[in-house]
């Protein structure tokens, strides 16, 4: 895995345009953050990394604000937008889940390559 992780922080060094998806990206589940930052090795690497999540994290908090919104009875007729899986993908965020592929919030592509989670 801590290879991975520094497959990962050598990409997002050397290549401009990985970068920029990355920062683009959902972030990274909390153990592979968590990963990722005990392999860094630069203070670039841990900004990188950092802004890259608290962006994502801050996204996905208003979406899943918006969602708690619009269960209120005065806000049930609205249309759901991307915050309708916005629980989903918190529980994918801190818990490690793979991110649903059907997820208004995830880029087609990204869905693509996920595990499929095994039913309970």
């Amino acid at each position: 895995m801590a290879q991975n992780a520094r497959y990962l922080l050598d990409e997002l060094a050397e290549n401009a345009g990985f970068r920029e998806r990355f920062r683009a990206s959902p972030g990274l589940c909390v153990a592979h953050f968590q990963l990722a930052w005990d392999t860094s090795r630069t203070s670039e690497e841990r900004a990188l990394l950092r802004d890259t999540e608290l962006d994502a994290v801050r996204a996905l908090l208003g979406e899943v604000n918006e969602h708690l919104r619009k269960q209120r009875a005065e806000h049930r007729n609205e249309p759901s937008g991307t915050e309708a899986d916005s629980w989903q993908r918190a529980l994918w965020l801190t818990g490690g889940w793979p991110a649903p592929a059907a997820s208004a919030g995830v880029p087609e592509s990204a869905g693509e390559d996920q595990p499929v989670r095994p039913s309970s």
